[in-house]
Formats: C-alpha cells, structure tokens, sequence
C-alpha cells in the first residue's frame, strides 16, 4: 500500500500520452470522428481535454512538488527552448498542420509550455519558496490560492469590458467599412449562437477580451499581439490550470501507509469531483460557454473535475482489488515522457508529408496509425530498457 499514488500519477500520464499521440495523427484521417476533434471556439471534446489534462499532469509532477530542489526546476528550464526549436524548425519542414484559430499565427503549444515553465520558476523563487520558509506545511493552499487568484482575474478580462475603458483593447470604430465587413464575416462563422446575437450590438467595437481573441481581424498590418493572441492570452488560463495541478500534486505525493490514509485520499478525490462539478455547471450556465480556445474559468473548472474523477476512479478499483495499477508501456512513457512526444509530433508532419491522409480509405487508415503507435513504443522500449534517456539539453 506504501506509495500507491505514485503508480496511479504514471498510469494517468501514460494513458493520457497514449491517447494524445495516437490522437494528434488520428484525427488527421475520416475514420477519427469529429465530435472527438478539437472545438473551433466554444464546446468540448476528447482533444480540447488533452490539452487541458497535459498541461494539468506537468503541475502535478513538478519537481519542486515532488520536493526536489530548485535547481533542478531552473535546470528543465532549457528543455523547453529545445522543443520549442525543434518545433520552430522540424515541424515547417515535414509540413506539420497548425490550425490560425488555435494558438495565433507563430503561436504553438509549445510556445505555451516554455512560457509556463519559465513563469512557474519566477512564481516559486518569489512567492512559493518564502512562503514555504514561513509556512512549510501550507504550500497547498498558496497554490489554490494562486489559481483561484489567476482564473477569476482572466475571466474578469474575458467577461467584462474593463479594458475597455482603459482603451488597452483596440476599437473599430476608425476602421474603414471593408473591416467591419471583414469583422462582421469573421463574427458570423462562429459556432455559437450566443455570440451571434450579440454581433449586431458589438459590430463597431471590441467591447471585452474575449470580442478581441475570437472576432478581431488579422491584417498586415497586424502586431504579433494581434496574431498570436488566442496562445498568448490562453497562457493565463493554463497557468491556473498549471498551478491546480501543483495543488493536486502536493496531496497525492503525500505519504500514505495505511488504508484509512488511501480511503481518506479517495474521499477527498470524491469531494472535490463535486465541487468542481457545481462550479463547472455553474460557469458554463452563468459565466461563459466552455472554451479551450480561450481557456475560460469553465474550462479550467473541467480540466479539474476530469483529472480528479480519472484518478479517483483508478484509485477505486485499485482499492477494490488490491493491486497496482502499473504497466511497463506506462514506465516506459513516463521515463521519456517529453521525447515519446516530440518522436510522434515530428513523425505526424512526416506522414502528412507523404501522404493525403483524408483520402485514405479506412483500412490504410487503421494500418497506418497502428504502425505509428506501435513504431513509438518500440522505439522507446528499447530506450527504456537500456536506460537511456532522451535529454539532449
């Protein structure tokens, strides 16, 4: 029973890193089905929860919640500018697909990643390790408090108009009429019908943060703010998911040697599924529709309430019937968790290069993606088994 949680955490980011690179090619043929492919703007699906639950599981293993030092937090701190150039220069070559509405124009998730790697080593040098100097048993409360602080502050900017009246967002009201047409266009392709009805009342001006990210025009002109707001701006609402993640990290890395310790774990798993629960329900009703690409408070709320009742799941039926639940495909994925990653993504643009996908009929379909899912774990078995770690930085 000692340290059960600990397989449980590398289940969870083993089974989600499966998901996401049998996804990431997956969704690239017919046979995926879409209600599984990433919402446009509003909604959610299988894809827009990796996301979330990716960057969720980086917060729950940190190493300063594991209670490794704080160098060893600046030390991964390079590993991000490695993958962001990969990114930069591999994935333009193998024609990898990037979706504008997603990240922005140069934007990508890896951009995303570096930019929260390098604000948590800020957070934590100046506000989680004096904290911890004064209070060293209360890191878990500073943490929800940071995330309860940064989400309620993004959907502040999201929902109300305050920008506004600080003139921080641009207007359109000095736009010549081909713009607002061009607005009006890009207003009218959304997918929401609670946004069209509000495109007559908005058409001549960005009114809140959201206006802007969704609905204003990208032009020549344009700065790379402008063009790569959706990333930039999301980064806020992935920071609070981040730092829930590192809340959820110091309780599940927490000591426990007895049953009574594991079951008090699974009732604090179950309370807090429904709270997060009430709260989702609560912000996609009263607050805003459930977005990824805004990374929205309801979205935060879901990527919570997700981990929590996949953990607390696994964690039942670990307790039920006594075993640890740990594969070697899960230790192999953990072990090289970041380069199992990168291998598929760059993997994914070469098969795109080299092939139409959606014209490939589903049996060439299924063939491929189960050679490419095998090839990733073959490949990193083999590592695994020599022990050798994919750390070029």
């Amino acid at each position: 029973m000692n340290h059960i949680h600990t397989p449980l955490q590398k289940m969870f980011r083993g089974g989600l890193m499966l998901l996401t690179i049998i996804s990431i090619l997956g969704v690239d043929f017919i046979i995926f089905p879409r209600r599984f492919a990433k919402c446009e703007t509003f909604g959610f699906s299988v894809m827009d929860a990796g996301i979330g639950l990716f960057v969720i599981a980086q917060g729950i293993v940190s190493p300063v919640v594991r209670h490794q030092s704080s160098a060893t937090s600046e030390h991964n701190l390079p590993s991000w500018r490695v993958f962001v150039k990969m990114f930069t220069d591999v994935f333009p070559f193998v024609d990898y697909q990037l979706h504008v509405s997603e990240y922005g124009v140069h934007w990508n998730f890896f951009f995303t990643m570096c930019l929260l790697s390098l604000q948590s080593t800020i957070v934590h040098h100046f506000i989680v390790f004096p904290f911890q100097r004064w209070y060293p048993n209360k890191s878990s409360h500073l943490y929800l408090i940071i995330a309860i602080l940064i989400g309620a502050f993004y959907q502040l900017l999201l929902s109300t108009p305050i920008l506004s009246y600080f003139y921080i967002l641009p207007s359109l009201h000095s736009q010549h009429s081909s713009l607002s047409f061009q607005y009006n266009t890009l207003w009218s392709s959304t997918t929401s019908q609670h946004y069209n009805l509000r495109s007559m009342a908005q058409i001549h001006g960005i009114h809140d943060l959201t206006d802007y990210i969704l609905y204003y025009p990208r032009t020549s002109s344009s700065s790379l703010i402008n063009l790569n707001r959706e990333g930039l701006f999301s980064c806020i609402g992935f920071a609070s998911i981040y730092y829930l993640g590192c809340w959820l990290g110091v309780h599940f890395h927490r000591r426990r040697t007895t049953k009574g310790e594991l079951f008090s774990l699974m009732t604090w798993l179950l309370f807090t599924c429904l709270a997060f629960s009430a709260c989702t329900f609560v912000a996609h009703n009263w607050v805003q529709d459930i977005s990824r690409r805004l990374c929205n408070l309801t979205f935060i709320f879901w990527i919570v309430l997700i981990t929590n009742w996949t953990i607390f799941l696994s964690l039942l039926s670990s307790f039920l019937l006594c075993f640890e639940p740990l594969t070697l495909l899960a230790n192999v994925i953990n072990y090289n968790q970041m380069g199992i990653f990168l291998f598929a993504n760059i993997l994914t643009g070469l098969i795109n290069l080299f092939l139409k996908t959606l014209l490939a009929t589903p049996f060439v379909a299924y063939s491929i993606v189960g050679c490419y899912a095998l090839i990733c774990c073959v490949v990193f078995v083999v590592l695994y088994q020599y022990q050798i770690r994919l750390k070029f930085w």
